[in-house]
């Protein structure tokens, strides 16, 4: 059942930008929020709403190129309707259905320019169905994460395992940079412990000079060697958190930190959460 929610419609927009913000930094994009000037206490489908909204940014993250800007802004504000609005730079995406065909809420699509779209999605903001209060001090918690945004949990979990992902869609298009690839991963992955493992490492075990790994590297990820490394030891951090009972200090020792507060630090920068919060996840679940 899309039933409604009774809530502050810029905070709801602000906590869905925030929650998505670190695939958009992983991409060296910069995702921006605008709240309106008026504040509005609003009754919507907040399902719908945080769906078509993550979906959308993650396809324009997907799209825009590095050092690209997205900007998501709530205008329009009367008793009855709202729009969220989003604008992407340095590509015009208006021809491409992907980014907004699984789309449930109304989407007008233009070009204010030759690279940049613009999305406009419209909110009712009366909506005569069950309404489920929502208490908004309980957003503001450091590590509160509210259970409508159950999609965007989904999607950074498929986020952070985008390396393989990037193997198998490279298969289809292009076989050699896919195997290319894998190799890089697998190198990565035997050294994972190894916190002396850097870029001029790989270069050296796939038999390239550093320059050469991160010109046929870097069109494929999007990132320097360096940055993808610490990506990968991440990725599989966040794994071990979620399949095995480790404590942080092993953890950051078995992905090749050589510290538990380093460790800590990246890993919090990366993702936008600290790695106790996944710790204590899993005490809850286990507790329960």
């Amino acid at each position: 059942m899309n039933r409604s929610v009774r809530t502050e419609i810029n905070h709801f927009v602000k906590h869905l930008v925030t929650a998505i913000k670190p695939i958009a930094k992983a991409e060296d994009i910069v995702l921006s929020f605008t709240p309106s000037p008026q504040s509005a206490l609003a009754i919507f489908q907040a399902k719908a709403l945080s769906n078509d909204l993550t979906h959308i940014l993650c396809k324009l993250i997907e799209f825009t190129p590095e050092q690209g800007n997205i900007q998501v802004s709530v205008e329009g504000i009367d008793t009855q309707t709202c729009k969220i609005v989003i604008c992407n730079s340095g590509i015009n995406l208006a021809r491409n259905n992907e980014v907004t065909n699984l789309c449930q809420l109304p989407v007008i699509i233009s070009s204010p320019s030759n690279d940049t779209t613009r999305y406009e999605i419209e909110i009712d903001l009366h909506l005569e169905q069950p309404i489920v209060a929502v208490q908004e001090e309980r957003l503001n918690g450091p590590n509160y994460i509210p259970d409508y945004y159950a999609e965007i949990r989904k999607r950074l979990r498929s986020h952070f395992t985008k390396s393989d992902n990037l193997v198998e869609v490279l298969s289809r298009s292009n076989p050699r940079e896919a195997a290319f690839l894998k190799r890089v991963n697998d190198t990565i992955e035997a050294n994972i412990e190894n916190n002396q493992f850097d870029a001029n490492h790989l270069s050296e075990l796939m038999n390239m000079s550093r320059t050469q790994l991160f010109r046929r590297l870097k069109p494929i990820i999007r990132q320097s060697p360096a940055s993808y490394i610490r990506m990968i030891k991440l990725q599989k951090a966040k794994h071990l958190f979620e399949t095995t009972d480790l404590r942080i200090s092993e953890v950051a020792y078995q992905t090749g930190f050589e510290t538990a507060s380093h460790f800590t630090k990246v890993f919090t920068k990366q993702y936008g959460v600290k790695p106790s919060l996944f710790c204590r996840k899993k005490e809850n679940v286990t507790n329960e």
